[in-house]
């Protein structure tokens, strides 16, 4: 008995097969969708099976109606049916700057025998926002060359996409949708500033365009001069506000000039650096070499210029404490003085004399000498 029922299964079957091709043979020049019918173009040529190892006989996509808008017969049947009831599934991740990857899988077992033949292509349509307006046809793909997968590129990042994958036999036609939203590496990091202090650059930034993916945090790097490469100094991660970002480079060398980057990233990648150049400064040093000496009621005072730490002198600033405890304002001087006559001054005790460089930073530690009578 269970032989007798095997052998009649396999009569139907190929029964099926040759009823499907009789069928197809007689309607070259049609394609059956849902109920209904739809009248090919001239040019719609069925592909003989000489012409291809894999299927006996079909029209490619290339050849099949293209149509916008919302589908016709079981194809818009197909979409509105609960998931877990459709024959086809699909998905769409991210693959990079403004493109969505889509895959899809037939779930239908007997899809060959029920509907008249193998799948023959895909069409795949895409909208935006989802769930308004016509679709638009941005593919047509041969079954056998599509291996279920396809890449839409030229999408807008940040934007959520609506697609839809629509399979094809002689006889039916099946669909799914998916959403999906494209996104890339961040952009660049907004209103970088840079405050400078001695052996410190402070670095503040706004967030960029996350294009698509949210930023999840920064990067800072640094470099002595255009051709030598940034060296990443820290991290910095993302906060929940727009505003506020804040890195402190410590330890650098005043005076001199740095070419600082800032990357944001996000899980695409990591975007374009926003860059500045700053050169940390600090007060000068102490002037060198300062002297003083008394001559017939005059005092001479000399010294040379000290380090600048990275900031011109723009002046010395001299005063004295006589006596201890009074003190005497003396002069601000040129940047090129490099000596002085005091001839205003008495002392009873002693004097100290006092001099400190003043640059763009702030005024420097004070080099000092203290005279006591000679006799």
């Amino acid at each position: 008995m269970i032989g007798i029922t095997i052998i009649v299964l396999v009569c139907l079957a190929v029964a099926a097969i040759h009823v499907s091709d009789s069928w197809a043979s007689e309607q070259t020049g049609q394609l059956h969708h849902g109920e209904g019918a739809l009248a090919s173009s001239p040019t719609h040529t069925p592909v003989h099976q000489s012409e291809t190892e894999h299927y006996p006989r079909y029209w490619t996509a290339s050849t099949m109606p293209v149509t916008s808008g919302e589908a016709e017969g079981n194809n818009t049947e197909a979409c509105d049916k609960p998931r877990q009831n459709r024959v086809m599934d699909i998905t769409g991740t991210s693959a990079g700057d403004g493109t969505i990857e889509l895959n899809w899988t037939h779930h239908r077992v007997f899809h060959y025998w029920l509907t008249g033949g193998p799948t023959v292509g895909f069409t795949i349509d895409v909208r935006s926002p989802p769930q308004s307006g016509d679709y638009t046809t941005v593919a047509d793909v041969d079954a056998w060359r599509s291996f279920y997968s396809y890449t839409v590129e030229n999408l807008t990042n940040g934007q959520e996409y609506e697609f839809r994958v629509t399979a094809y036999t002689y006889v039916d036609e099946v669909c799914d949708t998916a959403r999906a939203t494209p996104a890339g590496p961040p952009k660049q990091p907004q209103n970088l500033y840079a405050t400078w202090h001695s052996n410190t650059v402070i670095l503040t930034w706004d967030a960029p365009n996350d294009n698509g993916s949210p930023v999840t945090g920064y990067s800072v790097a640094a470099r002595i001069g255009k051709t030598n490469p940034f060296s990443t100094l820290g991290k910095v991660p993302a906060s929940d506000g727009s505003f506020g970002h804040t890195y402190r480079a410590e330890g650098l060398t005043n005076g001199m000039p740095y070419e600082f980057a800032v990357f944001a990233k996000n899980n695409i990648g990591t975007g374009p650096p926003a860059t500045i150049i700053a050169t940390p400064v600090g007060p000068p040093d102490p002037p060198l070499n300062f002297t003083a000496t008394e001559s017939n009621g005059e005092f001479i005072l000399t010294w040379d210029a000290p380090n600048d730490n990275g900031s011109p002198i723009t002046s010395y600033q001299i005063s004295a404490i006589v006596n201890g405890f009074s003190f005497k304002w003396i002069g601000d001087f040129p940047a090129t003085t490099t000596s002085y006559t005091v001839t205003d001054l008495s002392y009873e005790s002693k004097v100290k004399f006092q001099i400190q460089a003043v640059n763009s930073h702030s005024r420097g530690p004070y080099a000092s000498v203290t005279l006591t009578p000679s006799g």
